[in-house]
């Protein structure tokens, strides 16, 4: 089983997102939103990994600007969707071989 690390950088009018050291999206600032799908796909998720955020990331406590907030915005969905992702895992994990998917 492999961890694999998530980070969030600001860097012009970008919000990007890496995993381990590969930048694998970039959310424009002008545009506010992500292509999930697109996002999903570049995770390349599997069933024996964990996710989680590299230590120390922490959010804007009072977000001053556009970046800031979508800082903000992207950290608490990624959060969420790697909760919710290392639970399904584990659940899948968990299944006998002879149970249905």
């Amino acid at each position: 089983m492999k961890n694999q690390v998530y980070n969030l950088t600001h860097e012009d009018n970008c919000i990007k997102v890496w995993k381990n050291t590969e930048e694998i999206y970039c959310i424009s600032i002008e545009s506010k939103s992500i292509n999930l799908k697109q996002l999903y796909d570049s995770m390349k998720v599997d069933i024996d990994d964990k996710y989680f955020f590299v230590e120390g990331l922490k959010k804007f406590d009072e977000p001053k600007s556009d970046t800031e907030r979508i800082f903000n915005n992207t950290y608490d969905f990624l959060a969420r969707l790697l909760v919710e992702l290392n639970k399904k895992m584990e659940e899948l994990r968990a299944r006998e071989n002879s149970s249905s998917f």
